[in-house]
């Protein structure tokens, strides 16, 4: 009889403590989808500096002076480039464009797949439909928690303004919105600069940063990837980040476009 009680009360131990433990890494695992959408996260504190550094050294580091100088070369002055003398210089590479180049396409539809972690993987497409300078696009990604049995979907909806820096270089604005849609749907107003550069025919080279500004604070979502192209399609090699406070759904992926 004793020993029965003494493997009773071990029992209800075992359970209790395997309870704590379920509940600890429910806590701590379960929802990542959904923390993600409901923005949780607060925003990472900016680095503190001492103010002993602050009295003693006021100006730039050589890295900060290369990373604003690096951002100003690559992001803004094409930008003002662009804004200046692109939209010209589109149209005319639209009206001698030929079906199936890279540049300024009538049409181009988009597939890929991403890895974020063991337990969650994305699926997405999208397409962007337009002619010289003024354009549309839409994407739409599927995350999927199977662990957890978590869904969220990203919707993007912008209309484009794109613009030439060069023969080989397309820059656009985009201005829209994006909606999260898991347990509750939310749609915020949403920017971005994606850009592309072919070196060569065969392979390119494409950046898509984007932020949607939601209430609880700002979603950033970039993608940088190689393309590497055949007639119509190009084969998408890449990676993409994608942060909301201290939550992330970042990963390696992989796709195929098609322009027309």
């Amino acid at each position: 009889m004793i020993r029965m009680n003494a493997i009773k009360s071990s029992l209800h131990w075992i359970v209790l403590v395997w309870m704590c433990h379920s509940l600890a890494l429910a806590q701590e695992d379960t929802g990542r989808l959904r923390r993600f959408e409901r923005g949780s996260g607060t925003p990472r504190p900016p680095r503190e500096r001492s103010q002993t550094r602050e009295s003693k050294d006021t100006s730039p580091s050589a890295t900060d002076s290369f990373l604003v100088e690096l951002v100003d070369a690559l992001v803004f002055r094409p930008i003002v480039y662009g804004l200046a003398t692109g939209g010209e210089f589109a149209h005319d590479l639209s009206d001698k464009r030929m079906l199936g180049d890279p540049m300024f396409p009538l049409l181009r539809f988009d597939v890929g797949a991403q890895y974020i972690s063991s337990d969650i993987h994305a699926l997405g497409y999208g397409f962007e439909l337009g002619k010289a300078v003024l354009a549309a696009d839409f994407r739409h990604t599927f995350y999927r928690d199977r662990i957890f049995e978590d869904t969220l979907h990203q919707f993007q909806y912008h209309a484009l303004y794109r613009m030439a820096a060069h023969r080989r270089t397309q820059l656009d604005i985009a201005l829209g919105a994006m909606t999260l849609q898991g347990d509750n749907r939310q749609t915020a107003l949403s920017m971005g600069v994606p850009m592309r550069y072919w070196p060569s025919k065969s392979i390119g080279v494409e950046l898509r940063p984007l932020w949607a500004f939601f209430p609880d604070g700002t979603l950033m979502d970039v993608e940088a990837g190689i393309l590497l192209r055949y007639e119509h399609s190009s084969v998408r090699l890449g990676y993409r980040w994608v942060e909301r406070g201290d939550e992330t759904l970042s990963g390696p992926r992989i796709g195929m476009s098609f322009r027309f």
